[in-house]
């Protein structure tokens, strides 16, 4: 089966040649979309699109093919089936726990409307609870980078009796379903879920699971029927798209197009599956959608000419605290498709663990030549001892430092030196990017930025140099990778202790291992260890590379350091396959039985079975080392080095 971006592809193909392509990274409320708003010419005021809010407005990737083109198309994809049934029946298994704990009826509908990852929400589908004061709601898109105010021009959707009426319904349904469940439960534990001990709480919850699926017949049937209902209620919402063809396959929704030279119908027919205006709550399809792609007349604003661009932007990456987190594969896998990654950030505070984890990520997979760096609400940036423009550059400049000084410290001072000649060159600062009349230093900003995406796409190609490496130094580097992952996830599942990651909690550890076991997804939330391993690996072959040149020693520095990078960019995508391969595809069965332990002691049994399936991916390197060089994982990203080196005139030696 087409996965959602060869559907997307066949549809509306991506342009091969005389296209730049550009990938727009940034953490939530950066103004990443804002950005690319700006790029493709949307009005802020009257268009709307993207969608811009305070929360996390992206989820899925949205492609823009930017240029002269007479009319506009679109092609949307949504999530598959049982991945949607998924997402709503932990939604309402989730609120049913909470009432069960706290008899709260508010908490219990907001985890029943909002998912406990905050990316799928029931409530754009079927309606929220309405108030008057639901445009002050935290995920309400009523400001446009916290800064625009909202102003409400119709009677909201959501306000509709029919709605309201409907959420009543579902709440004195979910209600009924917890209260025969808590009774169901209390025949075999007389203990109130909220004061209970750990291992009591798992096997309660345990309990609460297995009798809305399988253990009583008559909660199941409710709880299924309850479920069925409210699935027909979503499915029923695609009946409100008034243009466009939707495709249907195995009875659920493939993709949905639409075509019309009318620049104002296409973009209100498209927000329809990318906005999160709250005024429409109760018919946005926003949640089930996988990726959106259109093409049409889009330019920048100050720009005199049509680009021939393809802009790609994803979900944000979070506001994570944890500095070594890596980026999903999702993200780092288009590194080597695209000519610029633009990073965007605030000025206000910049370079937090988001931004500077996306850094470190785009220098181990040897991206950084591509690497543009945008930082917003350069406004904001005030302070006495900041006399004129140039002290506020200074102001982030000096905080960038930090992270060069950490790169050369993992990596090496070359590496640091050619990341910051880029970063000295290709840095943009903005101000009041959502006005629609920005300050005469932005727009020099933005058409700079404009001529910084142009020459990514004519970059020189040299013919390689040759260099000899020392294959002495090769197993000690992936041997550290090895080590180093296994430290972060033995600190993850209570193994040993590790002062940055701590031990996950029980029901996040299991609901990560459902993803994989059910779909094969390679992460969940913060938890991804196939692109943590790959991550580590490309470092250390990185380091590798860059520490163990025997000769030449008299060599044009340019030419050499464009074999290098030609090395590890063919070398990080083969290691970010293979590690997928053996982590997440060939353990497959052993995902399953993970995820399906339950009862007393699961979460022990769980955590143990996870440590099995990384040592059986790699080696465990507490009890593996004298066995290393008989190690198959090894052997592989060894014959990968070598290949690529030999590939690139090189030798390994």
């Amino acid at each position: 089966m087409d996965t959602s971006f060869e559907i997307r592809d066949k549809i509306i193909p991506i342009p091969t040649d005389k296209y730049t392509k550009i990938m727009l990274l940034g953490t939530t409320g950066a103004g990443k979309t804002t950005l690319l708003r700006q790029l493709i010419g949307t009005d802020p005021d009257t268009e709307k699109f993207p969608s811009t809010s305070p929360s996390r407005t992206t989820i899925h990737d949205i492609e823009i093919i930017a240029g002269n083109f007479d009319k506009y198309s679109a092609v949307v994809t949504f999530l598959s089936l049982k991945e949607t049934q998924l997402l709503i029946e932990e939604c309402v298994k989730d609120a049913i726990i909470t009432y069960i704990a706290s008899k709260n009826e508010d908490e219990m509908m907001r985890r029943f409307l909002t998912h406990k990852d905050n990316r799928f929400r029931l409530s754009y589908i079927i309606g929220k609870p309405y108030s008057s004061q639901t445009n002050n709601d935290e995920d309400d898109a009523t400001l446009f980078d916290d800064e625009e105010e909202y102003q409400e021009v119709e009677t909201p959707f959501v306000q509709s009796e029919i709605i309201q009426n409907r959420l009543i319904i579902y709440k004195d349904k979910l209600i009924s379903i917890s209260n025969s469940t808590l009774n169901y439960v209390s025949s075999f534990f007389n203990i109130d879920i909220s004061k209970a001990a750990k291992d009591e709480k798992e096997t309660v919850i345990d309990l609460i699971e297995d009798a809305l699926t399988k253990n009583n017949d008559e909660l199941s049937a409710e709880f299924n029927s309850f479920l069925n209902e409210l699935f027909k209620d979503i499915k029923q919402k695609f009946s409100l798209i008034e243009k466009g063809k939707v495709e249907e396959i195995d009875n659920w929704f493939s993709n949905w197009t639409f075509e019309t030279s009318n620049r104002i119908e296409f973009i209100k027919t498209v927000n329809q599956f990318s906005s999160n205006y709250a005024n429409d709550y109760g018919k946005l399809l926003t949640p089930i959608v996988s990726g959106v792609r259109v093409k049409g007349k889009f330019k920048a604003k100050n720009d005199t000419e049509f680009r021939n661009f393809v802009l790609i932007d994803g979900e944000g990456l979070g506001h994570t605290t944890e500095t070594s987190t890596s980026l999903s594969n999702h993200i780092t896998q288009k590194f080597s498709q695209v000519d610029a990654i633009i990073l965007v950030d605030t000025a206000q505070t910049p370079m937090l663990a988001a931004p500077t984890a996306a850094i470190q990520s785009i220098v181990k997979y040897a991206n950084e030549t591509k690497l543009i760096l945008t930082f917003t609400h350069f406004d904001l940036v005030k302070g006495d001892n900041f006399v004129n423009i140039q002290d506020r550059k200074n102001f982030v400049f000096s905080i960038i430092d930090g992270i060069l000084k950490k790169i050369e410290q993992d990596i090496g001072k070359e590496t640091r030196n050619e990341l910051k000649e880029v970063i000295d060159k290709n840095t943009v600062f903005l101000s009041n990017l959502q006005n629609n009349k920005i300050d005469k230093f932005t727009n020099s900003e933005l058409r700079r930025l404009v001529g910084l995406i142009l020459e990514k796409t004519n970059s020189i190609d040299y013919e390689s140099q040759t260099i000899a490496f020392d294959s002495s130094f090769l197993e000690n580097h992936i041997l550290k990778a090895i080590t180093e992952f296994h430290k972060k996830w033995d600190g993850y599942l209570g193994i040993y202790y590790h002062p940055d990651f701590s031990k996950l909690h029980w029901a996040t550890l299991k609901a990560f291992t459902k993803r994989i076991s059910y779909f094969g997804w390679e992460e969940y939330g913060n938890l991804k260890p196939s692109a943590d391993l790959s991550d580590i690996l490309n470092q250390n072959m990185r380091l590798f590379i860059e520490s163990s040149i025997i000769e030449p020693f008299n060599f044009d520095k340019e030419i050499i350091t464009w074999t290098k990078r030609k090395i590890l960019v063919e070398t990080s995508q083969q290691i970010q396959s293979l590690v997928s391969k053996e982590m997440i595809t060939n353990q497959s069965f052993n995902w399953d039985v993970a995820y399906k332990y339950s009862g007393a002691g699961s979460s022990n049994l769980r955590s143990m079975k996870l440590k099995d399936i990384y040592n059986k991916t790699s080696l465990n390197p507490r009890e593996d080392i004298p066995l290393m060089k008989l190690n198959t994982f090894v052997e592989k990203i060894k014959e990968i080095m070598k290949s690529a080196i030999e590939r690139n005139n090189c030798k390994l030696i």
